[in-house]
């Protein structure tokens, strides 16, 4: 109830109570009240009403004062118990984790409990929140997703963060050799290092290629395969050692190499291109059937048949087949075998 609609109630009540005690108590009705010293002291009705009024709207102010404090102190803890949620929910969305806090509010408590169990992942094109933190925040995230760089040090991002990751690529599109930190930091993913390796390598030239394959602590097959085309554009190639390093880290298996062969057919001259995959061979024995191949594709059957015979005959059947079908006559694109 507000206080002026007490006030009212209080005048009513005491209306009433006037009109009723005139018309049964007699006109000359008081209250005399005797001193120590045989004094008195006549106090009338309307003096005592009036005393009993005092003392209804007296209570009742303390109520209402109590009450307003009351709620004033609810509120602030209210206040308080959604500031500790926000936290959580900035803290959740930025490093997958959260500082337990303690809740006055049950209804606040339930609702942080429930956000612990799921990962929650900012939505961008949304409304406001009204919540200045959390809208200053979407803001920030929507900058980064526009490809602008920002400071995100206060949100303490994991490195693994969606919005960290975009930003740190950002920050690659304006300065390219801030890419070459990123890809030796172990703090950083692979799929980080993977994207940050394909945002700056057009931008390098060979000696840098040469250096990021050296030091990127990840690599896989298709940055390996992306490298040597940004090589072929520059009309300059890895040389044996440095290739068989980049391939063994991304874990190439014989096929890759096979792959590796055609993408390197037309670069290098018949010699060259047999050199290369035969230095290939003697630095790693999964290069063997890329060396064939060349061998195949260059129509140097004598030479795949004495390589071949230094071989276990369980090994590479379909190059034995393809020689025998060679030897009858019958000719078929040696791709076929190479599978």
């Amino acid at each position: 109830m507000k206080l002026k609609y007490y006030v009212i109630v209080i005048a009513i009540i005491s209306l009433l109570i006037g009109l009723g005690a005139y018309s049964i108590l007699p006109e000359d009705f008081s209250l005399s009240l005797s001193t120590q010293d045989g004094k008195q002291f006549v106090l009338p009705f309307v003096v005592l009403l009036g005393i009993f009024v005092g003392m209804l709207f007296v209570l009742g102010f303390l109520f209402f004062v109590i009450d307003w404090l009351i709620g004033r102190i609810s509120f602030f803890h209210q206040q308080k118990d959604l500031q500790k949620l926000t936290t959580q929910i900035l803290e959740q969305a930025c490093k997958n984790n959260y500082t337990p806090a303690v809740y006055k509010n049950n209804s606040f408590l339930m609702l942080s409990r429930i956000l612990r169990r799921f990962s929650l992942i900012p939505k961008i094109p949304s409304q406001n929140s009204g919540i200045n933190k959390l809208d200053q925040m979407f803001e920030v995230f929507n900058q980064v997703e526009l490809g602008y760089e920002q400071d995100l040090k206060k949100y303490q991002l994991a490195t693994d963060n969606i919005f960290y990751v975009q930003n740190v690529v950002n920050r690659v599109k304006k300065d390219y050799k801030f890419g070459f930190s990123v890809l030796v930091d172990g703090d950083f993913s692979q799929e980080t290092r993977s994207r940050v390796f394909f945002s700056i390598l057009d931008k390098c030239n060979f000696k840098e290629i040469v250096r990021i394959l050296e030091t990127s602590l990840f690599l896989d097959k298709s940055m390996v395969f992306a490298a040597v085309e940004s090589c072929k554009k520059l009309q300059t190639m890895l040389d044996d050692k440095s290739m068989i390093q980049a391939t063994k880290k991304a874990n190439f298996d014989s096929l890759d190499y096979v792959e590796l062969a055609k993408g390197l057919k037309g670069f290098y001259g018949p010699d060259g291109w047999l050199k290369f995959f035969e230095n290939l061979t003697l630095l790693d024995d999964k290069a063997e059937l890329s060396f064939l191949y060349v061998l195949c594709d260059l129509e140097m059957v004598a030479q795949v048949e004495q390589r071949l015979s230094n071989l276990q005959k369980s090994e590479f059947p379909r190059i034995r087949a393809y020689i025998d079908l060679r030897k009858q006559g019958k000719n078929y694109p040696s791709e076929l075998f190479f599978v």
